[in-house]
């Protein structure tokens, strides 16, 4: 398994929001901002059970699961870093899908610019307003900017 982690967002109960599965993808590296996020996302634990995967048993073929996962999002959480963008399984797996299905307009895509990243070979990424600006990564806030910004994300997620 490569050096990273995904997460989705499962909704308790109703199953009008079956569908309101938020898929987030970021390195191990950059765990500690995921972790930060997830401290503001427990104001939505009544609507949603975030999955990630610590919850893959043993035994349990775990890229089966991360797809079973991402194929029941209609939303995208992308921690971008140079060390997600260095990850084969996203590049190769992930960011193709996620990239198609925001293009089709089947399912919404949120960009963390967590640390300054070369993107320009990837336009795709480049052209997606982000939460935040690559020019004014994650890294480079102080505690509270980076907490309106947490806000802010879950503010989106729960206007989905």
């Amino acid at each position: 398994m490569d050096s990273r982690i995904w997460v989705c967002v499962l909704p308790l109960d109703d199953k009008k929001n079956m569908e309101k599965n938020i898929f987030i993808s970021y390195s191990h590296k950059d765990k500690e901002y995921l972790d930060s996020f997830r401290t503001h996302f427990n104001t939505l634990k009544d609507k949603w059970v975030l999955w990630d995967d610590s919850r893959i048993r043993i035994g349990q073929n775990w890229k089966k699961e991360i797809d079973k996962a991402l194929n029941s999002s209609v939303a995208y959480i992308l921690f971008i870093s140079s060390n997600f963008m260095n990850s084969k399984f996203i590049m190769d797996e992930e960011l193709p899908y996620i990239l198609k299905m925001s293009k089709e307009q089947q399912a919404k895509m949120f960009i963390i610019f967590v640390k300054p990243v070369f993107l320009k070979n990837f336009p795709e990424l480049i052209e997606i307003q982000g939460v935040n600006s690559p020019n004014h990564t994650v890294i480079d806030m102080d505690e509270s900017e980076k907490e309106r910004l947490w806000v802010k994300l879950i503010q989106e997620i729960d206007s989905l």
